[in-house]
């Protein structure tokens, strides 16, 4: 072919565009900080779950206690501490009582040490939930504080900085959380 010397468009250079690898190498990043907090959210979700199962658990338990106590309350109160055998000697007779009695404190016991429990743990499952809500908020912000830093700045430094922050705050909460 004939060369026109550079009058047509198609014979020079195309015009360099402005590089976007910055950002998407950004969003990339914001993409995995999410995955990796929805993974975290996931956990605590599993964790919340096992603890509730936990609690309604107790919970049985706490009531076929109360129903067996209430029950011992009932016969002691209709059945005049009647045996299979009338005691002979009345120091068998204190003994008896003295049994129940054991058993009663035994029973209501346990029944005070289930309720406890099933307190701390939904005290538990509501801190967990209200950390969870509040890195879940936390996260948001950020994400939209990221963007609009992008998007007014123009500056990867910025929200790079942001992000770091931001990323390094998750861990520390997510050791925080470990922990307990």
């Amino acid at each position: 072919g004939r060369s026109t010397g550079g009058v047509f468009a198609c014979d020079r250079a195309p015009p360099r565009l402005p590089s976007h690898r910055p950002m998407v190498l950004e969003i990339a990043r914001f993409q995995q900080e999410r995955e990796a907090l929805e993974a975290e959210r996931d956990q605590v979700r599993s964790r919340l779950k096992e603890e509730e199962a936990r609690c309604q658990g107790l919970d049985a338990t706490i009531a076929d206690l109360q129903l067996q106590l209430q029950q011992v309350r009932a016969s002691k109160g209709t059945m005049p501490m009647q045996t299979a055998h009338t005691p002979d000697r009345p120091d068998e007779l204190g003994e008896l009582v003295r049994a129940h009695h054991e058993k009663q404190l035994a029973l209501m016991a346990t029944i005070e040490g289930l309720r406890g429990d099933l307190r701390r743990e939904r005290a538990r499952a509501d801190v967990a939930d209200r950390d969870r809500r509040a890195a879940q908020a936390e996260f948001a912000d950020a994400m939209q504080q990221s963007a609009t830093c992008v998007a007014h700045c123009g500056g990867a430094d910025a929200s790079a900085s942001l992000s770091r922050t931001s990323y390094e705050r998750k861990c520390q909460e997510a050791r925080a959380l470990e922990d307990e």
